[in-house]
């Protein structure tokens, strides 16, 4: 029982840590989208001194450790939140939520990155020709006799998605021949 108190004290305190690191992160990631917010407002001003045409070269020869992509999220992240007005309260760091991804972007790792609600992962599909590649090799090797028959239900499943999309987009009459 006293080791079961012992885990159980120590759990407790790991936690208690846990949340002051949780509190502390979400401050320094507040401070960071002002500080962001901020940069970006004093860097529209620039950009409009300095003149259409010039900025880039303006930027690479007064600021080149800042570099035009990070200029360009700071950039774009005040011109998303140009109304957002710094309050005195907890709850003062509203940003337009796209916004806050993009601007995070240049900062946090793709897989850590904030998910809005109908985000999808990018996940390119096989190119077109890949299936017709494919098939077109079995087919030659099978006339062949490098390859016996295949087993339909595999033939079935691997292909019925592809061929779904081709009728779907042809209408189911397109397969009907004379």
């Amino acid at each position: 029982m006293n080791d079961l108190n012992g885990k159980l004290g120590a759990a407790k305190a790991l936690y208690a840590d846990l949340e002051n690191n949780e509190r502390d992160f979400f401050d320094l990631r507040d401070e960071m989208m002002i500080r962001g917010w901020k940069l970006g407002k004093i860097l529209v001003e620039i950009k409009e001194e300095v003149g259409h045409g010039k900025w880039l070269f303006w930027l690479g020869g007064n600021w080149p450790e800042l570099g035009e992509r990070k200029a360009r999220f700071c950039i774009a992240f005040f011109k998303a939140n140009e109304g957002w007005k710094e309050l005195k309260s907890a709850e003062s760091v509203r940003f337009e939520l796209g916004s806050v991804r993009k601007f995070q972007h240049g900062y946090i790792p793709a897989k850590q990155r904030l998910q809005l609600e109908n985000d999808e992962p990018d996940k390119p599909g096989a190119h077109h020709l890949t299936y017709v590649n494919a098939f077109s090799k079995w087919d030659r090797q099978f006339r062949n006799g490098s390859v016996e028959g295949f087993d339909l239900d595999e033939f079935r499943r691997e292909n019925e998605p592809m061929i779904r999309r081709i009728l779907e987009i042809c209408g189911p009459g397109w397969l009907i021949f004379p």
